[in-house]
């Protein structure tokens, strides 16, 4: 009973440490509106450009072809999971997602075109 118990428990504290939201250091954005929040409002008086043309590649293997491009522009990579990547310079913007991804993840990546790094 009591090794089914402590196994409880500690199933218990890793879903709650899963589930957890993310710290607010984490989370925000330029003006301190969360943008994992696909439903937070944020500022575009924090806008670089008010006009980009964008580009839109999807990909069967993301974090491979995300990885490369960012190398391949001469910066280091990412070294951690990604839900889509964008880069951007000047109004010219190239949005990367996975052949199957959300309207949050492309929204997000889309902000990245107008704001650059916000995050």
């Amino acid at each position: 009973m009591l090794k089914a118990f402590k196994f409880v428990t500690a199933c218990a504290v890793l879903a709650v440490v899963a589930t957890a939201p993310p710290l607010a250091s984490d989370r925000e954005g330029q003006g301190g509106w969360n943008f994992q929040d696909p439903l937070a409002k944020f500022d575009t008086g924090n806008n670089l450009v008010n006009k980009s043309t964008i580009t839109w590649l999807t990909t069967d293997n993301l974090q491979a072809t995300c990885e490369a491009e960012s190398r391949r522009r001469g910066n280091k990579g990412f070294g951690y999971a990604l839900e889509a990547c964008s880069f951007w310079r000047g109004n010219s913007c190239t949005i990367i997602t996975s052949r199957q991804t959300t309207q949050h993840a492309l929204g997000h990546e889309t902000l990245h075109c107008f704001q650059g790094a916000f995050h």
